[in-house]
Order: C-alpha cells, then structure tokens, then sequence
C-alpha cells in the first residue's frame, strides 16, 4: 500500500475543490468542479467521501447533481466523471474498505428516492438500490456490511445489505427537516437517527428501539461509544444533552451559545460546538462541563472538520469566503486563509 500524503484539507465551493495543506496552510490550485447540490448549515449531509484502498486515497466528490468526480489525493488531480442516476444528489459516503462509494439521489418530494454504487476499483457506476422519500442522509456500519440511509419525508431508514447491493425492510425512524444525521456507535450494534426525537436502531435485528425524548439537529459520539451527545438548536443559547448509550438514557442538558454543529475529538476527550456566529465552545467530555465560549465575530461559519491529530480545527465563513484555523491547545482562532469560491463542506485527508 502507499504511504499516506501529508493531511490535506478540502474545502468543496459552488465552483470548485480547493486543497490546502495542512502544515503550512498554503493554498493549492482550485479543482474546477461544479456543485449545484448546494447543503445548509451542519445539515450532516455529506458532498464528498474519501475512500482508501490498496491504491491509496480518493476524494469522492458530487459535482452538478448528476456527476461525481474522483480526485487522486496525492496529486490533486481529477479523474473521469462518473454518472449517477436521480433529480440530484443528496449525499455520499464511503464503505470502510474503500471499495463502494454510496450516492444517495432524490427525486423530489413525495417520491421514492435512489442509491447508486460506485465500486471504486473500476470507477463505474452500478445498478441504482430504491431507498424511502426525501433520502438526505446515509452512514456505513464499522464492519461496513450494512449501510443505513435516512429519509425524511416517510421516517423511515432503509438498511442496505452491501455485499448483495439490495434493501431491507424499512425502519421506522422520526426525522426532522433540519436533522439530517445518522451514525452508527463504534461497536455497530446500534445506530442512531436523530430528529425531533432520537431513535436507537438494533442493528442485528434491524428493528428501533424506544425513541430517546431528545430533539437533535446534530449527534456526535465518543470514541469508545459510551455517551451520545445530541445537540438541541435554540436561540441565543442551544444545549447539548449527554446520554448514555447502555441505557439510552438522558443527562443534565449542557448550555452552548449559538449551537449549529458537533464535532467530537479524535482522542474524544473534547466535544467542540460551533455556532454560525463564530462562537466556539469545548465541552469536557469527562465531566460533561462547558469551557468559555470562543468568539470569533468576523465569522459566519457553515462546516468544520478537525485533523487526525487533533490539534486544529479548520472552520468555513461561507460569508467572507474563507476558512479559519482553530488552535485546540491554545483556544485561539488563527488568520482566515481566503477562498477564491464560497465553501458549502469542508474535509480533512488522511
């Protein structure tokens, strides 16, 4: 297998993909790709997947609704555009192994929507699995033999065996227009979907649990599975509530200002909220207590993605157009780096 390059943060635009490295923040030649399947803030839907295998990395980008692109991460190059087969695209993900790519299509509401493999070896597109109305949402299982997508306008998920390309039974799972998340704890034995409630899916049995009374426009989990963080939007202060995944149940909800997306750390020692204001807040994962909130007014944040090592935080300003680091050591917004695109996503490779 290849070594890995160096952590490269892609920031998907309207227009374009723009590599910046992560070590010296220097920006690389923008990646001409267009995205007309413009997303809203911390929607959870993804643009862009990264698949590793024996080759190496390959960003999975969706293009104008109908496309997605590969782009060679070790040179930033763009391959062949490879079709996929609905109104427009929604999200994508990639299996564990690397060796399938999901894009999950819609075909507008009140209509069954579509997911369309991709299998990564030949770069080709394969025969479109039906899924439920309004997909918006979809993650893999660690074990990568199952993948679950989320549809909003039914409530329900639909399981998808990967080996056999094939969909299950629907799950019933209550989801709202603003959450658009689902994930699976490390272990793969549950997956939760949050909206107005969360619902706790067992996996091997492929039936929901009884829904935990949280509304979630945003979950995160830690590392080692034992607490879920579900993020409650309100105005000017949101919460976030810990809940304890052997039990479902609830805790004491945690104050956050301005709350619009989760991030958890690599080393989950540190849940970060970030609001679309530019205020930041670390929360302690340990004692499940808030720090001092950050605030950065220059900011009208939209995304952020952490690297491997934990040690920044690149955070988009869809408003100025630019991208801001966030020293996690020392709590300190750096010097925005400016886009020649507005940013929608934001990613961090390897």
């Amino acid at each position: 297998m290849r070594p890995l390059p160096p952590a490269t943060v892609y920031v998907i635009g309207y227009h374009a993909l723009t590599p910046i490295s992560a070590a010296s923040r220097v920006i690389g030649k923008p990646l001409n790709i267009e995205c007309s399947s413009a997303i809203g803030w911390a929607s959870g839907s993804s643009l862009i997947a990264l698949a590793r295998t024996s080759q190496g990395l390959t960003a999975y980008a969706m293009s104008d609704g109908h496309t997605v692109v590969p782009i060679d991460v070790a040179t930033d190059t763009a391959g062949k555009p490879i079709r996929v087969g609905a109104l427009f695209s929604a999200a994508i993900a990639a299996s564990p192994n690397g060796a399938v790519v999901y894009v999950v299509g819609s075909n507008g509401n009140n209509k069954p929507g579509i997911l369309t493999p991709i299998d990564t070896a030949t770069g080709t597109s394969g025969r479109p699995i039906p899924v439920g109305v309004q997909p918006d949402a979809i993650a893999f299982s660690p074990d990568g033999k199952v993948a679950y997508v989320a549809n909003v306008d039914d409530n329900t998920v639909t399981p998808i065996d990967v080996a056999k390309g094939t969909p299950g039974k629907a799950i019933p799972a209550q989801q709202g227009p603003n959450a658009f998340h689902i994930l699976f704890t490390p272990d793969g034995r549950t997956a939760y979907v949050a909206g107005p409630e969360i619902t706790p899916i067992d996996v091997a049995t492929g039936t929901a649990e009884p829904a935990i009374p949280v509304d979630a426009g945003d979950i995160a989990i830690t590392p080692d599975g034992k607490t879920l963080y579900a993020l409650t939007y309100s105005s000017p202060t949101s919460t976030v509530t810990p809940i304890d995944t052997a039990t479902n149940t609830p805790g004491t909800a945690i104050s956050a200002q301005d709350g619009g997306e989760l991030l958890m750390a690599p080393d989950g020692k540190t849940l970060y909220v970030v609001g679309q204001m530019g205020v930041m807040t670390p929360i302690d994962t340990a004692t499940n207590t808030a720090a001092a909130a950050i605030t950065d007014n220059r900011l009208v944040a939209n995304d952020m993605a952490i690297t491997p090592d934990g040690k920044t935080i690149y955070i988009t300003d869809f408003e100025d157009s630019d991208i801001v680091p966030f020293d996690t050591a020392t709590q300190t917004m750096g010097m925005p780096i400016k886009l020649k695109d507005v940013p929608q996503q934001v990613v961090v490779a390897p």
